[in-house]
């Protein structure tokens, strides 16, 4: 954006009568002299009502009446259901009950990574 065009549409959001709540570029607050925005708690927001009044206030825009099927009654498509294959690997349990109860869980390959260095800890 060219330093004009930007100029322009800085002298168009100022006319805006809500101006002070548009968000803006950083730059545009020394350029344009602008006053630093005063920044207020949730709970002072809340109770200004500032939502509520905003939402209330006559607005000069024209009626928003849809009275024909959009798109001539188009639907959208839904993109088909994929398939998703789920396999179930069971492993049955095994427990020494002479020896304490495992911490982990068996692994489902047959040898757990570093079972030889496991078994020498334990001895």
């Amino acid at each position: 954006m060219t330093p004009d065009e930007e100029e322009m549409l800085y002298n168009e959001l100022k006319a805006l009568p809500d101006f002070d709540c548009l968000p803006i570029p950083v730059t545009w607050f020394k350029r344009f002299n602008i006053p630093a925005r005063k920044t207020i708690t949730p709970r002072e927001f809340y109770e200004s009502r500032y939502t509520i009044e905003k939402a209330l206030e006559n607005k000069d825009l024209p009626p928003l009446i849809i009275d024909e099927p959009q798109k001539g009654g188009q639907l959208a498509v839904v993109p088909p259901f994929e398939e998703v294959k789920v396999e179930v690997i069971n492993r049955p349990f095994k427990w020494d009950e002479k020896k304490p109860f495992p911490a982990t869980l068996p692994y489902i390959s047959e040898s757990a990574p570093n079972q030889d260095a496991q078994e020498q800890d334990h001895e």
